[in-house]
């Protein structure tokens, strides 16, 4: 790894860290860049460990701490855990933003981790969130309904909303285990007594091979038009000599 702590080497060094003292393993369900449903937030790694449902963001040195309040407003409402890892220059700023509910951890110089606060108080689950983390696919299988019932998402939820909040979070989980449960083990497969590395980190994204499709096509049209334009600058100087 290059010397800059981003937050893709914290993202590694985070998950080495939680696979060594035991919070991981080859059971538990990871996602990287996790869309928390119609939230308009995304947790840099959502991870299932049994009942467990953590979310965790990450601040390296060079990101902003602006909209970290309302991130964690978020998490706090759909996760079970919420971990915060900051850059040691964040920690003084990120505590004061962060609520009892949400557990520190500072990030020093050399990338090592350690816990910098305790969670003191357990994040309160709202329904309204964990409605929006639901498919409408989602909402039709819970409600029994056929997936080919023409019922428009809000109908849906004003529905779903009249189930108790644990069995929609027993939804959520439901969906989070059948979305990501394959990418998970073949992450796990990858980096089985390995160290964990940026290019690891794609098997925990449904969309890398999609990514790496798109990069390799805008290299190629990057190489066509470069070797276009030198072709036409050869053409113009061979008109003008």
């Amino acid at each position: 790894m290059n010397d800059k702590i981003d937050e893709t080497r914290i993202k590694c060094e985070l998950l080495l860290m939680l696979r060594r003292s035991k919070l991981l393993n080859a059971r538990s369900i990871l996602s990287s860049e996790y869309v928390i449903g119609s939230t308009g937030r995304r947790a840099d790694l959502a991870i299932l460990n049994g009942t467990s449902f953590i979310g965790i963001e990450i601040k390296s040195r060079y990101d902003s701490l602006a909209r970290l309040s309302d991130q964690l407003e978020v998490y706090r409402s759909c996760f079970t855990r919420v971990m915060l890892v900051v850059d040691e220059r964040h920690v003084e700023s990120a505590t004061l933003r962060a609520g009892p509910s949400i557990e520190i951890w500072k990030v020093d110089s050399q990338c090592g981790i350690q816990l910098h606060r305790a969670q003191e108080i357990s994040p309160i689950k709202i329904k309204s969130q964990l409605l929006k983390m639901l498919t409408t696919g989602d909402l039709k299988r819970a409600l029994k309904l056929p997936s080919n019932s023409i019922i428009k998402k809000k109908e849906l939820i004003q529905v779903m909303n009249g189930q108790p909040e644990e069995d929609i979070f027993r939804e959520v989980i439901y969906s989070f285990k059948q979305v990501y449960s394959e990418t998970s083990s073949k992450f796990w497969a990858e980096t089985y007594r390995k160290k964990i590395s940026p290019q690891s980190l794609q098997a925990l994204s449904r969309f890398a091979s999609v990514r790496i499709e798109n990069n390799r096509k805008q290299e190629q049209q990057h190489a066509f038009w470069d070797s276009w334009r030198e072709a036409a600058k050869v053409s113009l100087q061979d008109n003008w000599a």
